[in-house]
């Protein structure tokens, strides 16, 4: 049965964009249809076969080019437990990555994007405290599911903070993680390893009430989330 290698779930707003093109600076790492396949997001809601999503992954084409072959869609972090527990009956040995970033400054970049991408007409909610911006920062409650099904070993946890602080670094950490030559990132000049790709302006006045109440969406989560992986993320909540 074809599958991905590896597959990055999250999280949205968060850098992934800039994992992505990294891993595709590295000659063992393909991905058939680039970043964001969107499968197991829209699995339900369209009814995707798993043929579908299994083809991506075979073919002479694969074959010839060999490496690692990998999937990230930050929208994954947040599929259901049937459809997590579906995915790891399909692949279980895959390599999972999820980038975490402060989930208040998280839902900000969220919000200011669908005020860029769509502008809001006088009776529209504010998108900072809409189901979809703030579920996406819950990561100790979704990471908790997913580590339900797939080992710790299974999952690299990395950050927003740590790209920003040596992008080098992180994506050596990365290339062990799915067990491809790290020694490629010494070779690719620094500023293209730092340089964060196609930032979301927060282009987002928050008021102090606000800020507060996205500090205590978060809180509690924060500290499930410390909980779970044993470490300490050191944000302000």
């Amino acid at each position: 049965m074809s599958r991905p290698d590896f597959v990055g779930i999250g999280a949205q707003k968060a850098a992934t964009t800039w994992l992505f093109k990294r891993l595709s600076m590295h000659p063992d790492v393909y991905f058939p249809r680039g970043k964001e396949i969107h499968f197991w997001d829209r699995r339900e809601t369209v009814g995707r076969p798993l043929k579908e999503y299994e083809s991506i992954f075979s073919g002479l084409q694969i074959k010839h080019i060999g490496g690692k072959t990998g999937d990230i869609t930050p929208a994954y972090l947040r599929i259901s437990d049937t459809l997590i527990k579906e995915f790891k009956e399909q692949a279980p040995d895959v390599r999972l990555m999820v980038i975490l970033r402060n989930p208040v400054e998280r839902a900000i970049s969220a919000a200011a994007q669908v005020i860029r991408n769509k502008e809001r007409s006088s009776n529209q909610s504010n998108p900072l405290f809409s189901k979809n911006t703030t579920e996406g920062g819950l990561y100790g409650k979704h990471l908790t599911r997913w580590l339900e099904h797939f080992s710790k070993e299974q999952l690299l946890v990395l950050t927003q903070d740590e790209i920003r602080e040596d992008g080098r670094a992180v994506m050596k950490k990365v290339a062990e993680h799915l067990s491809i030559d790290p020694r490629v990132y010494d070779l690719i000049d620094q500023s293209l390893l730092n340089t964060t790709t196609s930032p979301t302006p927060n282009r987002l006045e928050v008021a102090p009430k606000q800020m507060a109440r996205l500090k205590s969406t978060y809180r509690d989560d924060l500290t499930q989330l410390e909980s779970l992986l044993n470490r300490s993320f050191g944000w302000d909540i």
